[in-house]
């Protein structure tokens, strides 16, 4: 399925903040939930910490579309099961990419990167065969500086 993004309106007043997000499972599907920082609207760039379903976590680089992954932790100890949620937080800094989930850090995931630096916007991006009632659903979402 083609993905889904939905960013905020506004740009950040710097190109260093976090977006942090509630995502909660109402039934196992094919599917994968991201935030997004750094996300250039018209040039589909930006930078994604993706959590999915029965693999593990990421963190990708999406330059004109196409996909290069910078970190990645191959467990699903952080992966939500049906009727759990999960809290997902993504900070970047300068050329560091921070994920966390649940409130800890996800060391193998975490990246360094210098291909975008301007602030873009943050947002969520949902992949996959999710409905109304089923798959992944984000029940909040924020940005802010830390």
């Amino acid at each position: 399925a083609d993905p889904a993004a939905y960013y905020a309106s506004g740009t950040p007043p710097s190109a260093d903040y976090c977006v942090e997000g509630v995502i909660h499972v109402h039934s196992i599907v094919s599917a994968n939930a991201s935030v997004v920082v750094r996300f250039g609207t018209s040039a589909n760039t930006g930078y994604i910490f993706q959590l999915n379903n029965g693999t593990g976590c990421r963190t990708r680089k999406i330059v004109a579309g196409t996909q290069t992954t910078l970190g990645t932790e191959d467990t699903t100890t952080n992966i939500p099961t049906a009727g759990q949620s999960k809290t997902m937080k993504f900070c970047v800094s300068g050329t560091t990419l921070t994920p966390f989930v649940d409130g800890t850090q996800i060391t193998s995931a975490t990246a360094t990167d210098s291909a975008i630096s301007a602030a873009g916007r943050a947002g969520v991006r949902l992949v996959g065969a999710g409905s109304v009632s089923t798959g992944y659903h984000f029940t909040s979402v924020r940005a802010f500086t830390p």
